[in-house]
């Protein structure tokens, strides 16, 4: 059973009896002043932990990790209704929060992901040594929900779960970081991507990790822009194990962090396994994020209650 489809303008979808949640493009604030009167709520990032709700019925400050608030939110607003979780403009630790939510609490929803003509038109300079995507990174902190505390038992089997993207300064970063020797590390790679060159690109950025010993035998693939099929694959790595202690670092597109967040809840179900998702939050320049492209409509709430 397929649970993507693909559309070309949002007008396409045809929800009539649902309920979009997105964020606010940088550069909108003013946005926020004048609201449009539909049932649509949107989102301002506070800091880290704390996001404006902007809804025409009410407007309220939410705490990440107040999950009460959290639950609120998603059931005082017209109930009853399907949420459109727009993961475009929103950054994980936000939209994490928000679907782990409408998971557990058997809320009817779908994410939706606009890719960007940026993807498409991306120059890699010269050389490939030259592609980048981001300006700086903001730096490693938990995402509320899906990092733990507790250390690794003595003997432990501790694997790491690289989803690849461009910048293998990222992922080096992640190794310097938080990533001892003894880890197994198996990689993920999306390919094919938008443009055809851009599973090779990956590859030769992410090299350095790539080369140390036995990694590159451990690579898997999978569709680009097909969470489900990224899950699969990480499926396959636990298989047949048990009481692994897992990092996984979404590196890649908003699809690969979507993979990174229903695995993660995946294995809290299997109860043996502890996973944190890693991330190091990346500020993307904002003429980057023009969205023109193809929308992706991710059935989630399906998948995971007929999975």
């Amino acid at each position: 059973m397929t649970y993507i489809s693909h559309h070309n303008l949002e007008s396409d979808l045809n929800e009539s009896n649902s309920i979009l949640i997105t964020g606010i493009k940088r550069g909108d604030s003013n946005y926020c002043i004048n609201l449009p009167s539909d049932d649509d709520i949107y989102i301002s990032i506070i800091d880290r932990e704390n996001i404006r709700v902007l809804h025409k019925l009410n407007n309220r400050d939410v705490n990440l990790r107040n999950q009460d608030a959290i639950d609120h939110l998603l059931t005082s607003i017209l109930p009853g209704k399907k949420f459109i979780l727009d993961i475009t403009f929103l950054p994980i630790n936000v939209w994490g929060v928000l679907l782990r939510r409408l998971i557990i609490l058997h809320i009817s929803h779908c994410v939706m992901y606009k890719s960007s003509e940026s993807y498409e038109n991306m120059d890699a300079g010269e050389t490939i040594e030259e592609f980048h995507m981001s300006d700086e990174i903001e730096g490693i902190y938990p995402l509320p929900g899906f990092y733990r505390l507790n250390r690794p038992k003595l003997g432990q089997t501790k694997i790491f779960i690289p989803i690849l993207g461009f910048q293998g300064s990222r992922v080096q970063y992640i190794l310097d970081k938080e990533i001892e020797a003894d880890y197994l590390i198996h990689p993920l790679l999306g390919v094919p991507g938008i443009r055809s060159d851009y599973g090779r690109i990956s590859l030769f950025q992410n090299r350095q990790m790539i080369n140390q010993k036995g990694v590159y035998k451990n690579i898997a693939y999978y569709s680009a822009w097909s969470p489900f099929e990224a899950i699969t694959e990480m499926k396959k790595i636990i298989e047949g194990r048990s009481g692994l202690y897992i990092k996984i670092a979404p590196l890649g597109n908003k699809p690969s962090s979507l993979a990174a967040i229903l695995f993660a809840m995946h294995c809290e179900k299997l109860k043996g396994h502890m996973v944190n998702i890693i991330f190091d939050h990346p500020k993307i320049p904002s003429d980057f994020e023009k969205r023109t492209g193809k929308i992706y409509i991710y059935d989630t709430h399906e998948y995971w209650y007929q999975k």
